[in-house]
């Protein structure tokens, strides 16, 4: 559905607004996928109401909770500045040869970027604005559903009100509802605690993507929660064919059997995941993250301007997926595919969201350091089991946004 058709939606049809990651400068491909999930699913099986989800200004709605928050911010900056690793990239920049250049023009991120809108023009509902703080104060929807993805996302001193729905709407029976919202992590800074409580008490109805997020909201006494699934998972394999489209730049993979690499978190695991697949006798595949450089592997092996469609379309048709991504491990289910998750390196613990899925379908072991695999054959993936506790979770998903709009749960 264009952004065009949503104009012309019945004026007499209640009115639902998403709230989500949705921004027309990211190149994520979950941010597009469970953006257009939420809002396909509520428009496919709810054609009683009128749906749309909102753009956001810029860093619209944000809550300072600690005045330590600009100071830290400032010192991180300066910090950032006058590092070594700082300096070495201006230099490297400055002084880099012809070579590195056509290197860095194998990733187009103007080129990506234009296909990632193009998608969310042909198959989402936009608003035809982007709504600042104010103006959702002043809007008159009569649902506000705030997520999916890592739309609670916390650091450390300060809240974006615009994500926890803090604003009064000016229709004074407008529901708040939270479907499927993440934290990414498993905290909440204790300086945000307050803020997050005051927000959430005006909520109709909450419920988290992670089943550890339910006890965290609990933990600083919001209850109730439920623990529903990611919007992607409200939708069949039959529904993504829809959206998925083999073009051009995937031609060469149509005969051959091929593992998709779809890596976010460190690039470094990438030669040794090309050589694993070539151990395997698999073709390796790689598209690149949101934040991807340039190197020879990606050149070799990569689609460095994959669409939301054709990444769709490799998941489907692969052999095995590796991934760090959550959506990535998410369509590697919905298309019963041999997947491994490799685990994210750093300070913050960023596989929760990864373990929390893997926990609920019951394959944890499917969490690998790569230097861990040796011949593919010898992991096994139960999709008999696997089938049976989705079917379970999404049922339970489905009535909590029937019992969210009114509906009775037949």
């Amino acid at each position: 559905m264009s952004q065009t058709a949503s104009c012309h939606e019945t004026a007499a049809k209640k009115r639902i607004a998403i709230i989500t990651e949705l921004t027309l400068n990211n190149l994520n491909y979950g941010n597009r996928i469970q953006a257009f999930a939420l809002n396909y699913y509520l428009r496919k099986n709810h054609p009683e109401f009128s749906v749309e989800t909102l753009l956001l200004r810029n860093k619209t709605g944000r809550e300072v909770t600690s005045w330590l928050y600009n100071l830290e911010r400032t010192r991180k900056r300066l910090s950032d500045i006058f590092s070594i690793n700082y300096i070495k990239r201006k230099v490297a920049r400055i002084f880099s040869n012809n070579d590195t250049d056509k290197g860095k023009k194998d990733f187009s991120v103007v080129k990506r970027l234009k296909r990632f809108n193009e998608f969310v023009r042909k198959y989402i509902s936009i608003s035809n604005k982007e709504y600042s703080y104010k103006d959702l104060s002043e809007s008159l929807f009569d649902f506000y559903f705030v997520g999916s993805d890592v739309v609670w996302y916390q650091e450390s001193g300060f809240v974006y009100k615009t994500k926890f729905l803090g604003f009064t709407p000016k229709n004074p029976n407008a529901k708040k509802i939270a479907y499927a919202a993440s934290f990414g992590e498993n905290t909440i800074p204790n300086e945000n605690v307050k803020s997050i409580k005051k927000f959430l008490s005006d909520f109709a109805m909450i419920s988290v993507r992670e089943s550890k997020s339910v006890n965290l909201l609990d933990g600083i006494g919001v209850s109730g929660v439920k623990h529903v699934c990611d919007p992607a998972l409200l939708l069949t394999a039959e529904d993504w064919d829809v959206v998925s489209e083999d073009v051009e730049n995937i031609e060469k993979f149509k005969k051959k059997k091929y593992a998709l690499i779809y890596i976010l978190g460190n690039d470094k695991k990438e030669k040794s995941i090309k050589e694993l697949c070539v151990k395997n006798g698999i073709e390796p595949v790689f598209i690149p993250g949101d934040n991807a450089g340039s190197n020879e592997i990606l050149r070799d092996y990569g689609i460095n301007d994959c669409s939301p469609q054709e990444w769709v379309w490799l998941i489907k048709h692969a052999t095995y997926v590796f991934t760090d991504s959550f959506h990535g491990l998410v369509f590697s289910t919905i298309y019963g595919k041999p997947f491994f998750v490799v685990k994210r390196d750093g300070e913050r613990d960023l596989n929760i969201r990864l373990t929390d899925y893997l926990e609920t379908i019951g394959e944890q072991d499917k969490l690998v350091d790569i230097e861990e695999i040796g011949l593919f054959n010898s992991f096994k993936w139960d999709y008999e089991k696997i089938g049976k506790r989705l079917e379970r979770f999404i049922k339970v998903s489905k009535e909590y946004v029937n019992e969210a709009l009114g509906e009775n749960n037949s």
